[in-house]
């Protein structure tokens, strides 16, 4: 796109609204991002978690873990075996990722 094309307004109308991320909560003191990183923390044993110690130790409703465990695990970064849960090699490399975004984010004096 060009500047042009980012300056008319025309353009800008055409594009219409952002889409809200689809485990965007209303009025939560966390983002959608800082819940998975704890579900996947919580269910990183080997033998993994069953889904009532994930909702408590992740601090969620049944409703909210079921939609998380869901997106989780549709993507691959968790993985239901025999009704426990498991962070994924995937969710390894999630979880160190955003470990060193925190620390940045930390080291930047705002």
């Amino acid at each position: 796109m060009t500047a042009a094309a980012l300056t008319d307004d025309s353009t800008l109308q055409n594009m219409g609204p952002a889409e809200p991320h689809p485990l965007t909560a209303i009025n939560s003191y966390r983002s959608w991002i800082e819940i998975a990183a704890r579900i996947l923390q919580v269910s990183r044993q080997p033998s993994g978690e069953i889904k009532t110690h994930v909702m408590y130790r992740a601090n969620l409703t049944y409703g909210q873990l079921g939609k998380y465990l869901q997106y989780l695990t549709d993507r691959g970064l968790l993985e239901n075996v025999n009704d426990r849960y498991r962070t994924t090699s995937k969710g390894f490399n999630f979880l160190a990722q955003y470990s060193q975004l925190q620390g940045y984010l930390n080291d930047v004096n705002v």
